[in-house]
């Protein structure tokens, strides 16, 4: 059962009539309804579902289509986390989608990724099983007990699994063992495990409140349905106070009570001072204030709170904490204001790396490095593509063009026409200058890869040594000596890449997918040429006759991988921000080949 459309819309309208009372169209309702992360499936109507207020809605070209939306993202997503579910049955691992109320979909979809608690023991064999099949851990954005992994394919994110081992945002806010004991498959997935009421409400309400400082319609709502499946709210006070939040429970149930208060018809959440279980926390002052901005002026969702005030009890949590041992709590307190520093002033260290795409005309290079820098640009990491073709580069683009202005203002057999004539510069007798100019305008270009480097940047290159060897080859076939002294220069000052790929296509494929920007190139030489060095360059091969998005999946995972192995950028030592500074590693975690294809 989903919720009840009326009651949303209710709480809507709340926030969005203006004060003239002008109804607002759907468009925009819908649009509060995606910003408040409302999932919409849980609004849809069905033969069991009908609204009063909801049908000019749900009719709507604004609702249907962002349904459908919805649909597509749920279902994808869903199909993902059924195969991750079935890996981990395989292995015996249990897990909760933790941030769930059980509410139809029970399945968390509208979330920017899917948070799983598995047991602590469970965390390694976990992660062995999304990389099996085929995700990435994305080490950079690794937390303390915490590890996030992405599928790739085609330069999007298919799936997101957010790993952790304990409920918390920076330091644990439950009692895990009282999360598995309450734990409870829910009521219309057989594969999606959610917590409690009890747990439901604390998890929601503490990520509301210290991680994303602000409530959110969604939020509301999650409380609400937590509330009326039914709560014990002594066992809800004593998770509060045993990790150390009594008084930010307090404060945040009672501006949710007065949030809901003011939008719903039929509130459920107590206020706050008719809960007598609560002990005083001398918050007293605090809630008032925190109230009072809920109740003035037209109510807003998400309803933002304080910075310092969530900051100011995020380190009150870590004073009362009593799963924290004393000598513990200063060094708790200083890495949490090390790391919040980090993260307040936009710190993001990363190590530099070089991955270079290869191939025939046609084989689809450019395409991969664009879905390759959107992935790095979805993994919180920043890059740039650089291009370079023999002969194209911008030093000897501007000698062709001088060259071609001059004969075209030649007259031709000593008429007085001026006949243009397009004859490129490279052939004949001008053949070796043009190749000895066009490979030092070429190692200019590897000097500018090398300076991207070296100030921690990614760099994708379109094209590098094995595309210049095998085009020198094409232009300079009777002079190898020359070709060969040529590319052991270059290959003294160019950057190691990280990786390198290899894009092999069959030459009835490049032929068919080259541009006819060359009329003077043979598919078929290209591609024995590029299988005869791919070994001495040493490229990863991919199969690019395949669908783009099945090689794309390819270069991307295996180019993540290699780069996350190694990811520890010197900055972050100073924050204790390094993977191995947050988590230590209880073993290593296979790696798939490249030509191995995520699963479907």
């Amino acid at each position: 059962m989903g919720y009840d459309l009326d009651e949303v819309i209710q709480a809507a309208m709340g926030c969005l009539v203006n004060v003239s009372g002008e109804q607002p169209p759907p468009d925009q309702i819908v649009s509060f309804l995606v910003t408040n992360q409302v999932p919409l499936l849980s609004l849809a109507p069905n033969e069991e579902r009908r609204y009063r207020h909801g049908g000019r809605l749900v009719e709507s070209h604004a609702f249907v289509s962002a349904l459908q939306g919805d649909a597509r993202s749920f279902h994808e997503a869903h199909l993902h986390f059924r195969s991750v579910v079935q890996q981990w049955d395989g292995d015996g691992i249990p897990s909760i989608c933790f941030k769930s109320a059980g509410v139809y979909p029970s399945f968390p979809y509208t979330s920017e990724n899917i948070d799983v608690l598995v047991q602590p023991d469970d965390a390694e064999a976990a992660a062995r099983g999304l990389v099996r099949l085929g995700y990435v851990e994305l080490r950079n954005i690794e937390e303390p007990e915490k590890w996030m992994f992405r599928l790739f394919a085609g330069g999007r994110s298919l799936s997101a699994i957010h790993l952790h081992t304990r409920v918390g945002w920076g330091q644990g806010f439950m009692l895990e063992s009282e999360i598995w004991r309450r734990r409870r498959v829910s009521p219309d997935d057989a594969i999606t495990w959610v917590p409690g009421p009890e747990d439901c409400l604390l998890i929601n309400l503490a990520h509301a409140l210290y991680e994303n400082k602000a409530f959110s319609l969604h939020d509301i709502l999650k409380i609400r349905h937590a509330i009326k499946t039914g709560i014990d709210w002594h066992s809800v006070a004593d998770v509060a106070r045993e990790r150390g939040w009594a008084g930010g429970l307090e404060l945040g149930l009672a501006v949710a009570a007065e949030l809901e208060q003011r939008l719903f018809a039929t509130p459920v959440i107590p206020n706050w001072e008719d809960r007598r279980i609560f002990a005083p926390t001398g918050q007293t002052r605090t809630v008032d204030t925190q109230v009072d901005r809920a109740r003035a002026g037209q109510p807003r969702l998400p309803f933002p709170m304080s910075f310092v005030l969530t900051k100011r009890l995020f380190f009150e949590k870590i004073v009362y904490d009593r799963r924290v041992s004393p000598t513990e709590k200063p060094i708790l307190a200083l890495l949490a204001l090390v790391r919040g520093l980090k993260g307040q002033l936009g710190i993001h260290p990363q190590n530099s790396a070089l991955f270079t795409l290869s191939g025939p005309d046609g084989s689809g290079k450019t395409g991969q490095a664009e879905a390759l820098q959107a992935v790095l640009s979805i993994s919180e990491l920043r890059s740039r593509i650089l291009w370079a073709r023999v002969g194209a580069t911008p030093m000897m683009a501007r000698l062709s063009q001088a060259w071609r202005g001059r004969r075209e203002r030649m007259p031709e057999h000593g008429s007085a026409t001026t006949v243009p004539e397009r004859r490129p510069i490279k052939t004949g007798r001008l053949l070796v200058p043009w190749a000895m100019l066009s490979c030092l305008d070429f190692a200019a270009w590897l000097a500018r890869i090398r300076w991207h480097l070296c100030r921690g940047h990614i760099v994708i290159a379109d094209r590098y040594l094995c595309d210049l060897d095998v085009e020198l080859e094409e232009r300079l076939p009777d002079r190898p000596t020359l070709r060969r002294e040529l590319m052991r220069a270059l290959r003294t000052v160019a950057p190691s890449p990280t990786r390198a790929f290899s894009l092999s296509v069959e030459p009835d494929v490049a032929r068919r997918r080259a541009r006819a920007d060359r009329d003077d190139a043979d598919p078929g030489l290209q591609v024995d040429l590029y299988r005869e060095r791919s070994e001495t360059y040493g490229l990863v091969p991919v199969d690019a006759n395949e669908p783009f998005d099945e090689a794309a999946a390819a270069i991307e995972r295996e180019a993540l991988q290699a780069y996350m192995s190694a990811f520890a950028p010197r900055l972050n030592l100073l924050f204790f921000s390094n993977p191995w500074q947050l988590n230590r590693r209880r073993g290593p975690r296979p790696r798939l080949p490249a030509t191995l294809q995520p699963s479907r």
